[in-house]
């Protein structure tokens, strides 16, 4: 058994192409797999003169891991008058999400579909709880638990920027596995569309 941590933002493109990878790593039953959330962005409108440069870095990622940035999304991107992205309510939904038994990578790649995919509006918690009940979630105890209460998800995004800060942690999305000699950085990006490679690598620690 290894543990590995995963530092992540469910609006950060590369998160998303890293999916396949983080999906192998998740449903390996030797690595314990542990999610930091780093509160990117906070309920911020993107200007117009922005998105092109988010759909340029989502072309770049696409061709690099062959995740796919569907035309709804594209087009929401490029059309709709206002553009809201927050990481804040995601990650509160998450940690709902959890506390009702649903892993948090199943509630994160549900998150990064409707948004990446079908180009729904993940900063709103009317999305939000829909996929909550697509996951089976009580979706009347997940909203109470969302309203009520953002301290959870406040005290996880500060103690993964803690984390962060002391092992020199610069972006999302990053793995770092613990050895006997400390923490290492595990080297994802060399396997974007090669999960049997990934695998062997995963296991060589093991």
């Amino acid at each position: 058994m290894v543990t590995i941590h995963y530092f992540y933002d469910p609006m950060c493109g590369w998160c998303y192409g890293a999916t396949p990878l983080i999906a192998a790593l998740a449903e390996n039953k030797d690595v314990a797999l542990h999610f930091h959330a780093g509160g990117m962005i906070d309920n911020t409108l993107i200007a117009a003169s922005f998105r092109q440069h988010i759909l340029a870095s989502d072309t770049q990622i696409a061709q690099l891991t062959g995740m796919p940035f569907a035309a709804a999304y594209k087009q929401r991107i490029k059309a709709e008058k206002n553009v809201i992205f927050d990481s804040y309510l995601p990650i509160q939904a998450i940690i709902a999400a959890k506390e009702q038994g649903i892993t948090e990578y199943t509630t994160l790649s549900a998150i990064q579909q409707c948004h990446y995919v079908k180009g729904l509006p993940v900063n709103e918690l009317t999305t939000l709880v829909t996929i909550a009940e697509q996951l089976g979630v009580d979706a009347k105890q997940f909203k109470t638990d969302i309203l009520a209460n953002k301290q959870p998800a406040l005290a996880h995004i500060a103690h993964s920027k803690t984390m962060m800060a002391t092992l020199a942690v610069q972006g999302f999305p990053t793995l770092l596995i613990e050895t006997a000699n400390g923490f290492e950085r595990l080297a994802h990006n060399d396997f974007y569309g090669d999960i049997k490679q990934w695998q062997s690598y995963i296991n060589s620690y093991l």
